[in-house]
């Protein structure tokens, strides 16, 4: 097992046995890994804004982190935000675009080039999400801001004594004078994920781990696991849990038919986009292997050097046969490893080695994904 493997199991033990007990006992539905996105960029904005509700204004306080004591010489009695603030806080939590402060002017002179796209003053271009400014003289010099809702509605740090919360454009509107248009943002930053765990190539069997690494300048929201092969396309088999280690499920491999599957991990951030990880090759093999002694024959006596033979099969892949001893100290020791010829697996054992006795010999049979059988035991007797 990978060392990462168990240093993760080490670390997270409590989360580990949760996790993996909850995998372990359901199934899995094949479900569609593209749906319509559930928040669109403007919608996360929105509810950026809206989860600030009731924080108290402060003027020259807050920023792209949250609400804060102000540091332009103003005094609040609690951290709080600004107009501008709470709407370069929500834009940023979703795009990880800093939005100017009033007055501040980006290198050559436009203050939205290469930002936010400027929708002039038609409010009928308006969608949620995009911020809106109040009052001033044009976009550079205004006197409010916000972000719009939609239906009209405008989630803003209004002034001294009213905390952050819905207004009308039209209050708005009227209480600045004038409306100056607003300003729309997306998302500059794509999603990357990998697979972190299980390694390309591996043979998979029973409960498994599967982990996933995942980032974006707008915060992760989800990290799926989907899985390709059989009847399955790009299917959810399940949810990562964020943890110090990565993405973490617990997946039970016997939920899947055995055989050959690309899986990938989907990963989605706050602001609905999303990425697939490059596929890696795994096979779910969760079919023992099955085996038998050949040689000796059962009740046979054997002395010095002789050789052990046994047939062995697997629906995906024998990894290795052994022979293994029961009998005065020996309980299913293994006396040594076969090697795979077209004879069958074949082992030179040197009866010295144990005492003269009568003893149990049989295979055992390990397959890639690390299922095992013992074939069925056969009388044997050392006599030297």
């Amino acid at each position: 097992m990978p060392s990462r493997f168990s240093v993760l199991v080490a670390g997270a033990k409590a989360i580990a046995a949760v996790l993996l007990m909850l995998s372990l006992i359901g199934v899995v539905v094949s479900v569609d890994a593209h749906p319509a996105a559930a928040q669109s960029t403007g919608a996360a904005i929105v509810s950026a804004a809206a989860s600030q509700t009731g924080v108290p204004y402060c003027d020259g306080g807050g920023g792209i982190n949250g609400p804060s004591l102000p540091t332009n010489g103003e005094t609040c009695p609690a951290p709080g935000y600004s107009c501008m603030s709470l709407a370069q806080y929500a834009v940023y939590q979703v795009t990880g675009i800093t939005v100017p402060s009033n007055g501040e002017l980006l290198p050559g002179g436009q203050q939205w080039d290469g930002q936010g796209t400027g929708l002039g003053k038609d409010q009928g271009q308006l969608q949620p999400g995009d911020v809106v400014f109040f009052g001033g003289s044009d976009l550079w010099h205004y006197a409010h801001s916000g972000i719009y809702a939609g239906g009209g509605e405008v989630w803003d740090a209004l002034q001294t004594g009213v905390p952050v919360g819905e207004h009308t454009m039209a209050d708005l509107t009227s209480i600045y004078t004038n409306y100056q248009g607003g300003v729309r943002y997306s998302s500059t930053s794509p999603v990357t994920t990998s697979v972190a765990l299980p390694s390309a190539g591996a043979a998979l069997r029973g409960g498994t781990w599967l982990d996933a690494n995942a980032t974006s300048t707008s915060s992760i929201s989800t990290v799926q696991f989907v899985l390709t092969g059989g009847t399955f396309n790009e299917s959810v088999i399940g949810t990562g849990t964020s943890t110090i280690y990565g993405y973490l499920f617990g997946w039970n491999t016997a939920s899947v038919p055995d055989g050959s599957y690309t899986l990938q991990s989907l990963a989605t951030d706050a602001a609905s986009n999303t990425a697939y990880s490059a596929g890696i090759s795994v096979i779910v093999d969760n079919t023992p292997p099955t085996t038998s002694v050949l040689v000796p024959s059962t009740g046979a006596t054997v002395k010095g050097g002789t050789w052990l033979d046994a047939g062995a099969a697997d629906n995906i892949s024998v990894k290795s046969v052994q022979f293994v001893l029961t009998g005065g100290a020996f309980n299913k020791s293994v006396i040594g490893t076969a090697t795979a010829t077209i004879y069958g697996y074949l082992f030179g054992w040197t009866t010295t080695s144990v005492p003269d006795a009568s003893y149990t010999l049989q295979s055992l049979a390990t397959d890639e994904a690390g299922n095992t059988t013992y074939g069925k035991g056969i009388t044997v007797k050392v006599k030297n």
